[in-house]
């Protein structure tokens, strides 16, 4: 906001840029009377790069509210003013996937990542559409997936980053070798233990090794990781929509619940009951 006051030595295009940031901050901050303002500004400018900046902005905050429908609408709106602009295809890649709609999801992420091979966040979002696919049988380019997984290695593994450790074991436990995932995804959480996501993805593959009692543990975790970052009234439900979640989850809570009376008759896992 402080930048907005010196805007008269800028040029339009960099006016325009700095109104997108400062859009973005504000719906991060939610700061609503901010955002507002944001698209005020944007409204007194003329032409397609102002409409496609003002229709990101009213993606992203749809997307931060959990509106995916009117944050799809909003994002494909500007992606048609503009195909090759690599924010809108990562957000779209990143918003279909999360709905697991992978085979729609590709051709966003390819485009983003054809604008920017080496971003980590770009590769990761790639990467969890080709392994998306597969799970869903869908046809996938192994070798190109070995290839963009060594890059999310390469330009991703960092201290204090999980990015290929949560890919490398979803493919491991799309591949069905639960042991290696959960070696895998055990660093992960060591790495980063705010994660939920990692959690999430450590509950799928205990429970496929039929280790109901760390899974419960993991589940009470999650609850309270959930509770720390604001809470959820519904428990696990609003979870789905707020995490960026792992494609097999979805067993978790359907086909994955024969498992416990099974294995354990009469256990009672916390999580039966908040979804």
């Amino acid at each position: 906001e402080r930048a907005w006051s010196s805007k008269a030595r800028l040029p339009g295009e960099a006016q325009l840029e700095l109104l997108r940031i400062w859009g973005l901050s504000t719906v991060r901050n939610n700061d609503e009377e901010g955002y507002k303002r944001v698209l005020g500004q944007l409204a007194l400018y003329n032409g397609n790069p102002a409409r496609r900046i003002t229709l990101f902005l009213e993606g992203f905050y749809f997307r931060v509210n959990k509106k995916p429908d009117e944050a799809e609408r909003k994002f494909l709106s500007a992606w048609r003013l503009s195909r090759n602009n690599q924010s809108l295809n990562r957000e779209l890649a990143s918003l279909l996937a999360k709905q697991r709609r992978y085979d729609e999801a590709e051709r966003f992420a390819r485009g983003a990542y054809e604008q920017s091979p080496t971003n980590p966040y770009i590769i990761d979002v790639m990467v969890e559409v080709l392994i998306g696919k597969r799970q869903q049988g869908l046809a996938i380019d192994e070798r190109e997936l070995n290839r963009i997984m060594d890059d999310l290695e390469r330009y991703g593994d960092a201290p204090g980053s999980s990015f290929f450790l949560m890919r490398k074991a979803q493919s491991e436990i799309s591949s069905r070798r639960y042991r290696p995932a959960l070696e895998t995804i055990n660093r992960a959480v060591e790495r980063t233990p705010g994660l939920v996501s990692a959690y999430f993805v450590r509950v799928d593959v205990k429970i496929a090794l039929k280790d109901l009692v760390g899974a419960d543990q993991d589940i009470v975790v999650i609850e309270n990781l959930l509770k720390s970052a604001g809470g959820f009234s519904e428990g696990m439900r609003l979870s789905f929509r707020s995490c960026r979640l792992p494609f097999f989850l979805r067993n978790v809570f359907s086909g994955k619940r024969r498992i416990w009376s099974s294995v354990r008759p009469g256990f009672q896992p916390r999580w039966q009951t908040a979804y």
